[in-house]
């Protein structure tokens, strides 16, 4: 009841500050009763209440398990963008299956209000809920393209948007520079389009990941696919000279992974016990990891879907969300990305996961040699089981001293094993 309070003080306060603002209830009450389920229910709320966040906005949940979120000066296609992820999530309810959505237009299962226009009926609706009563949906109709007293009038041209299954709309075609010249967004765009339309499985190599323990002979425990930055660069738009970017590696790397995941490569272990593939946090709940998942089924138990600590943290509800399906469908995790300087600070033993990766980007750093940093990554293993880090970027005589010295039982490089 007091979250019901909030929720009514909130929109009654908005009678007066209407302007920009959009709200759209999510009708998880006409599902069947299955997708009533806690489950369902926090999907929903993480998508919304992110859409929420980064909108000046608010999200509630109702006392029917509708999800109500109300924002400001939000695009339509940013909103939808939001829904598609929660209709995903239910994707298997009749309802859901038989409406074909249009961003901006009310259905069975999403009602859109336009609170410059319409304030009155969301306040309508919610009372009627409140009240255990039906709510009044007005939905266009489409067939005749008359509309029934719409929910929402658009102020956008509406367009149909069709949920995407593994193809991407193709960018206008861009004439490559002759002239080799720094990266600039025209050819960013450039390399967008590339990775957009492009069969990467030509490019995706293969690099064993090897356990080394004294006196022993190197034995490799996992093989891992990927699509190199640099290969995508080369082969896309040789004339540039791309210099390494942190930001714009890690966006693009984002792409990269998504369209792995799309070409659906096979990843079947090979004379080794497990296979991994870094994917990105958004792709594992968009709708093309079903194809990947459906392709790999078979050997879940034996994939290490790799997630990246950056992305990690800048949406942890997201990771979280990831790490949770694909420990239900029963796939390995690994978290990489991780610096050896932030090795030490980050509370990664409470991210349950199977494998941590930690990566020297740079090979020759002196840090690598320092006694204290030494000591302290040390300290650090010792908290963690043997077996559950890997040091990548194994790539000089130093990243491996640096690694024998610390402990690593695991490691990936091509001094180690060279990418094929």
């Amino acid at each position: 009841m007091a979250n019901t309070q909030v929720m009514l003080d909130y929109v009654n306060q908005l009678k007066r500050h209407t302007i920009g603002r959009t709200a759209v209830l999510v009708r998880l009450s006409a599902l069947e009763k299955a997708f009533h389920e806690s489950h369902y229910r926090q999907q929903m709320a993480m998508h919304l209440k992110q859409l929420a966040s980064n909108n000046e906005g608010q999200y509630f949940m109702l006392p029917n398990f509708d999800g109500l979120v109300i924002v400001k000066n939000a695009k339509t296609d940013v909103i939808d963008t939001a829904l598609n992820n929660v209709r995903h999530a239910v994707k298997d309810a009749a309802l859901v299956r038989s409406l074909d959505p249009i961003q901006g237009v009310t259905d069975a299962f999403t009602v859109w209000y336009n609170l410059e226009t319409h304030y009155p009926d969301l306040l309508d609706a919610i009372t009627r809920i409140l009240n255990d009563k039906p709510v009044e949906i007005h939905i266009p109709n489409q067939a005749n393209n008359t509309p029934v007293k719409p929910t929402v009038i658009q102020t956008e041209t509406i367009t149909k948007v069709k949920k995407p299954r593994g193809r991407l709309v193709p960018m206008p075609v861009i004439d490559m520079p002759e002239e080799e010249k720094p990266l600039d967004p025209e050819s960013l765009l450039v390399l967008q389009r590339a990775i957009a339309n492009a069969d990467l499985e030509g490019l995706v190599k293969r690099q064993k990941i090897m356990a080394i323990l004294p006196g022993q002979d190197p034995v490799p425990v996992m093989q891992q696919h990927f699509v190199s930055f640099d290969d995508v660069v080369k082969t896309y738009i040789p004339n540039i000279e791309c210099t390494p970017d942190p930001y714009l590696s890690a966006y693009i790397a984002q792409q990269i992974d998504t369209r792995v995941m799309f070409n659906k490569p096979d990843i079947s272990s090979q004379g080794v016990i497990l296979s991994s593939v870094r994917l990105s946090l958004s792709s594992i709940i968009s709708q093309g990891f079903d194809g990947f998942d459906a392709v790999n089924a078979h050997q879940r138990k034996n994939i290490v879907i790799e997630l990246d600590i950056l992305a990690g943290m800048q949406n942890p509800a997201l990771l979280n969300h990831a790490l949770e399906l694909l420990s239900d469908k029963g796939y390995k995790t690994c978290l990489g990305g991780i610096k050896p300087k932030a090795f030490h600070w980050l509370n990664i033993d409470r991210i349950p996961v199977d494998f941590y990766k930690i990566h020297c980007p740079m090979p020759n750093a002196e840090y690598l040699d320092d006694a204290t940093f030494i000591n302290q990554t040390k300290a650090t293993l010792s908290k963690l089981e043997l077996g559950k880090v890997i040091l990548s970027g194994c790539d000089s005589e130093k990243v491996m001293k640096f690694g024998h010295t610390c402990g690593f039982t695991l490691m990936q490089g091509n001094l180690i094993s060279p990418a094929e």
